[in-house]
């Protein structure tokens, strides 16, 4: 190969490499939905948690399942399932009291230790949901606290 190719083909594949499409930027965080689902058995160890996404209906959020019975900080043990941010997780519970007292609900989302998403009650609004039981059943979520993006200025 000529010397003068060489150099050439060097620098388109530097031309081409400056031209490539930059490194994606994360997507805005979405705006989270934490509420509570009755069951089909019993809530007696505490309350079976629903999270779900702005632009999602609650029924079809995440289960996170009766975290209260055994966690002492309750969510604020789990990562928050949102996808695309895998290291988020729920912040700021208070611990529930032994042995039967429920943890208090997150304040905040944090990802590797910073506080990305605040958290804060809204009045209980429900929503009708078919039941995961089956026959024909439904079940009531109802919506407890929207946690939102942390705006930096």
């Amino acid at each position: 190969m000529h010397p003068f190719q060489t150099l050439s083909l060097a620098a388109l594949a530097a031309t081409l490499a400056l031209a490539a499409d930059p490194v994606p930027t994360q997507t805005p965080l979405p705006t989270v939905h934490i509420g509570t689902i009755q069951t089909c058995g019993t809530n007696k160890y505490g309350p079976d948690y629903l999270i779900w996404l702005d632009s999602q209906s609650p029924c079809n959020g995440t289960d996170l399942g009766i975290v209260n019975s055994y966690r002492d900080y309750g969510l604020c043990e789990l990562t928050a399932p949102i996808p695309g941010y895998p290291n988020l997780m729920f912040s700021g519970c208070t611990e529930r009291v032994t042995p039967y007292g429920q943890a208090g609900a997150p304040a905040s989302i944090s990802e590797n230790g910073n506080v990305v998403m605040q958290c804060q009650q809204v009045g209980p609004r429900q929503t009708e949901c078919p039941s995961p039981c089956g026959g024909g059943q439904s079940v009531q979520v109802t919506a407890n606290y929207t946690c939102s993006a942390v705006q930096n200025s």
